[in-house]
């Protein structure tokens, strides 16, 4: 009865641990953990065969401000075509992940940055689910040798995550199941179940442009800034002084130049209550002292002080018209050194 019985149990474990690989591997769920698998899926398909391109990397700042769409409609023959692989909350940890794939060896990256969120203490940490995620996706084979490089400012307990054995991350996984179960009854049944579906769909797989939407109200806009404003009060969330993370944003653009046919830092346009801020806590924050804090490898267009109506679409992210004038800036200025 005993053998059975663990037989039994050793089939369950087995099964369970299948079933959340598979749910990795199909990029199942909400959100920017259903992005993962994406755009690991996008590495894999171009790695083999590296060709010149255009990638966005990063956050949400460089998701929201550069529609591929519309390079790849309006950009002259002699450039390639884009890819927007930013991803929400992303941190240096995952720069690192990207550093050295061999699909960016020809590639043209573009970083967005802003003192808002470039320098926040977060961006030096991974998430534990993205971390588990990542492991479980295949973590790549330069990655010791990148930490050793790249990786001297980042947060050690999220490394070490990486590194863990994958029985042990799939044993961590075990909150997919439950998170699986909520995401699908979000989509079937809850009450904005056409947003999550979304969510699911088109927001995670795009990676040329994920079309927004609706943009906060004039209202909206200014109490979001201003609850934004109150965090940035604190050192703890703003990080505009913080060594580590200068020394972390310094180290992710190196890899990512050292790595690349070229890296291309855009200054992300500040909403004109985050340059009041920015100006009385940040005063260096420019151009030529980003240049002189990268070194001469990356070009920098600055569009921080770039203004335009109905801008943002909420206290941080431009709108879905916004991008599309940003993105011609940056076309312009890439065109500018490639005719």
């Amino acid at each position: 009865m005993l053998p059975r019985c663990l037989l039994l149990v050793a089939a369950c474990l087995l099964a369970c641990a299948l079933f959340l690989d598979f749910i990795v591997q199909r990029g199942l769920g909400l959100g920017e953990l259903g992005r993962l698998p994406v755009l690991e899926q996008w590495y894999a398909a171009h790695d083999p065969d590296p060709q010149p391109a255009v990638v966005v990397l990063g956050d949400s700042l460089g998701r929201s401000a550069f529609n591929a769409d519309v390079w790849n409609a309006e950009r002259p023959p002699e450039l390639p075509e884009a890819w927007n692989l930013a991803s929400s909350a992303a941190s240096y940890p995952e720069l690192l992940l990207a550093t050295g794939r061999p699909a960016l060896r020809e590639a043209t990256i573009v970083l967005f940055v802003s003192p808002v969120t470039s320098f926040n203490p977060s961006k030096l940490e991974l998430n534990p689910r993205k971390a588990n995620t990542y492991a479980l996706l295949g973590l790549p084979e330069n990655l010791d040798d990148n930490i050793g490089r790249y990786g001297q400012a980042l947060d050690s307990d999220s490394l070490a995550m990486l590194a863990k054995p994958r029985w042990q991350q799939l044993h961590y996984a075990r909150w997919r199941l439950p998170e699986y179960l909520k995401d699908s009854l979000q989509v079937r049944f809850g009450a904005r179940r056409e947003r999550h579906r979304y969510l699911l769909e088109d927001y995670v797989r795009e990676l040329r442009y994920p079309r927004f939407g609706e943009s906060m109200s004039p209202v909206e806009l200014e109490q979001a800034v201003a609850r934004r404003l109150e965090l940035l009060a604190d050192p703890a969330y703003s990080g505009v002084s913080d060594p580590n993370s200068l020394t972390a944003l310094q180290a992710a653009c190196r890899g990512l130049a050292d790595n690349s046919h070229e890296l291309v830092i855009v200054m992300y346009p500040l909403h004109p209550r985050y340059r009041d801020w920015q100006q009385h806590e940040f005063p260096q924050y420019s151009a030529a002292w980003l240049q002189q804090q990268l070194g001469p490898a990356p070009r920098i267009l600055d569009l921080s002080d770039y203004q335009a109506a109905h801008l943002f679409r909420d206290d941080l992210h431009v709108s879905d018209e916004g991008s599309e004038e940003l993105t011609r800036r940056v076309l312009r200025f890439i065109a500018g050194e490639a005719g």
